[in-house]
């Protein structure tokens, strides 16, 4: 897993209103898509090259070729969040907001390791 702790607490230190995380909390890329649970919470504007310098390698297509490029990522604390382009016909390279599913911390805490800014799905 990679610790992602110094990162996040440094940004949650002395913030009122931003989600506590504790000094532990650490994440790892998830393998295989899965059951994933939850749906769509958001955007996260950013782009492919930030994203894959700070999360890794995405998952290989879809088998129906509807998302090219996903990461799921999990918490240490068993929140789950995923972000990936859908249907989207604009090259992945130059793609500039992701959608984001799964648990709306889980997503407000990739923002923070990517550098982001997370756009909750209201």
């Amino acid at each position: 897993m990679t610790k992602a702790k110094d990162l996040l607490s440094k940004m949650e230190e002395g913030k009122k209103g931003i989600i506590t995380v504790t000094t532990e909390l650490s994440w790892e890329s998830v393998p295989s898509r899965g059951n994933k649970s939850g749906g769509f919470v958001g955007s996260l504007h950013t782009n492919l090259k930030s994203l894959t310098q700070s999360l890794g390698r995405s998952l290989p297509p879809s088998p129906d070729g509807k998302v090219r490029k996903e990461w799921i990522i999990r918490f240490g604390n068993d929140e789950v969040a995923w972000v990936y382009d859908y249907a989207d016909d604009t090259p992945v390279s130059k793609i500039t907001e992701w959608h984001v599913g799964g648990s709306r911390k889980a997503a407000e805490w990739i923002a923070k390791i990517v550098g982001a800014k997370f756009i909750a799905n209201r």
